[in-house]
């Protein structure tokens, strides 16, 4: 019983629900996925991987770039996942693969993925050709 009241509350939790950025980030980091967990509440959650360091970032609880800042996240180098960007827009860089989860209804998202800047846009290319 106590499993399925976690998985209501996270069905429960807004337009991202259903969607598990932990378990999405592993994949092509190396990350174990036994070492992954949500940022909800530390901001920043780090994971070194085998072939690069995953910083996990869910900026929700943010009230503006100023916490942000507070959180030592402009020094971290490696690749980032961030949820609730909209939060802090300032914190978005010059060059990024954007993914972006919309709830359609209860059995159906709608996945849409935009690139800044050449590197993230090959990547986005590479991401969608078979």
């Amino acid at each position: 019983a106590r499993r399925r009241r976690r998985r209501e509350r996270r069905r429960a939790a807004g337009p991202r629900a259903g969607w598990q950025p932990p378990r999405a980030s592993r994949i092509g980091a190396g990350v174990d996925p036994a070492d992954v967990s949500s940022p909800t509440f530390s901001i920043v959650q780090s994971h070194l991987g085998k072939s690069v360091t995953l910083h996990h970032s869910d900026f929700y609880r943010l009230r503006g770039e100023a916490e942000l800042f507070a959180t030592g996240f402009y020094d971290l180098q490696g690749a980032m996942l961030i949820e609730w960007i909209d939060r802090v827009p300032s914190a978005v860089p010059e060059e990024a693969l954007r993914v972006d989860l919309e709830v359609i209804d209860s059995g159906t998202r709608r996945l849409t993925a935009t690139a800044r800047g050449p590197r993230h846009q090959q990547l986005l290319e590479h991401w969608l050709l078979p």
